[in-house]
């Protein structure tokens, strides 16, 4: 386990203490160290992180903010957990009936934060690949990304745009060993 590995503290969201205390990773319990609430601060290497309830990707998702000084300058930083799963169900779901406006709201939150520097939990959430080719003195680089998300979020985004913008990805299911596949959804539209 990465707490064994590391010696490092675990910290969790309340929201997801349930779903962690079921998961038994070989055999054994799964170590909480302390459990977060929204606004609760961490220490972690001389900063000072907040951490913000975002659910959506799960009941306790957290997004991450912290001042960094660089040059005389200090960024704000957020670093924000899960998006949207490739299989969520937005509209018409019975495990969730209040998914599509817990999305909204976190979507909402996301917005507030000052944010100098964008992170997420995966590359694409910052456009990594594009960086590097900016970095690489390629065209289609960060600021081409960014004004493309600022015209979205602004303007909202049609389908066919969203579809250009953010390529369908073949759908990749995550699940632990030992994790109960989902429910099968059901279309209550009829």
């Amino acid at each position: 386990m990465f707490k064994e590995m590391t010696g490092a503290q675990t910290m969790f969201m309340e929201q997801d203490v349930p779903a962690l205390k079921n998961m038994k990773p070989g055999g054994k319990e799964h170590p909480i160290d302390r459990v977060l609430h929204d606004g609760d601060k961490v220490e972690l290497g001389g900063m000072t992180l907040t951490a913000h309830l975002n659910p959506g990707h799960t009941p306790g998702t957290t997004t991450w903010t912290f001042p960094v000084r660089d040059g005389g300058r200090t960024y704000n930083v957020v670093i924000i957990g899960g998006g949207l799963q490739d299989d969520a169900r937005l509209v018409y779901n019975a495990n969730n009936p209040e998914i599509a406006s817990i999305w909204a709201d976190t979507i909402k939150k996301w917005q507030s934060y000052p944010c100098d520097v964008f992170l997420g939990a995966h590359s694409w959430f910052f456009n990594l690949t594009g960086k590097l080719q900016e970095a690489a003195g390629q065209p289609e680089g960060q600021s081409a990304h960014r004004s493309r998300r600022v015209q979205e979020l602004r303007g909202g985004c049609s389908s066919a745009a969203c579809e250009a913008r953010w390529p369908s990805r073949p759908l990749q299911v995550h699940r632990l060993p030992g994790a109960p596949a989902p429910a099968a959804a059901t279309d209550q539209s009829a």
